[in-house]
């Protein structure tokens, strides 16, 4: 039922954003969008293989808002976490959206949100906000250890970095254990994440888990 419940909201808000006017020459690249290496099978060990997209190789809806207040929905779209863009296809060809215009971008369920120059996902907002970002990683291929020669390729691996933000400061990075998100807290909003975790037996190593808690903790 939660989760009917979840795509109806979801379909209401893309419903109503397709409504609106947004040129999408406002919010397209002028050229075609090009990833050289964005691959999806290749078999030579000297490349790397994988996909730099989050969504691999498939598009997925994404509902834009612009800095004036437009919004429009699109169903083909993706995030290059090796260029830190959101890509969007119209008429076959990936254009890559300006991200200048943009307030927000609603996609796979996240808020993102621009924070010193990088898009993060905004899992819960308030005077400490629980976010985070996805970082692209390359894993050596395997060697054979007598020609000491490559017989794997390398691949991409796209890790999530989680990150807790408050006001006038950086993005400080924790790990999804009780200890390393407590210590970054004031001592109230420790009190009250120890509180409901205990209250609702939330986990501080669970992402749901912890945007329970950190709603609990930025409600006024």
């Amino acid at each position: 039922m939660k989760t009917f419940v979840t795509f109806l909201l979801l379909f209401f808000f893309y419903a109503n954003a397709l409504g609106q006017n947004l040129p999408i020459e406002n919010v397209l690249s002028d050229n075609g969008y090009i990833n050289g290496n964005n691959v999806s099978v290749n078999t030579s060990k000297s490349k790397i293989i994988g996909s730099t997209f989050l969504t691999q190789n498939k598009l997925k809806p994404i509902v834009i808002q612009t800095v004036d207040g437009k919004a429009g929905a699109y169903d083909k779209a993706t995030f290059d976490v090796r260029t830190g863009k959101f890509v969007l296809s119209k008429d076959g060809t990936l254009y890559a959206v300006e991200d200048g215009l943009i307030s927000k971008i609603e996609f796979l369920g996240y808020t993102f949100k621009k924070v010193n120059g990088v898009f993060y996902a905004m899992i819960s907002e308030g005077d400490v906000s629980f976010i985070k970002k996805y970082q692209l990683d390359i894993i050596p291929g395997s060697i054979d250890p007598m020609s000491k020669e490559k017989i794997s390729p390398d691949r991409y691996q796209i890790k999530e970095i989680y990150f807790l933000l408050t006001k006038d400061e950086a993005p400080k990075e924790v790990k999804l254990k009780k200890k390393s998100i407590l210590k970054k807290l004031t001592k109230d909003q420790e009190n009250k994440a120890k509180k409901i975790a205990k209250k609702e037996k939330l986990s501080f190593k669970k992402e749901k888990d912890l945007k329970r808690i950190f709603n609990n903790i930025n409600q006024q």
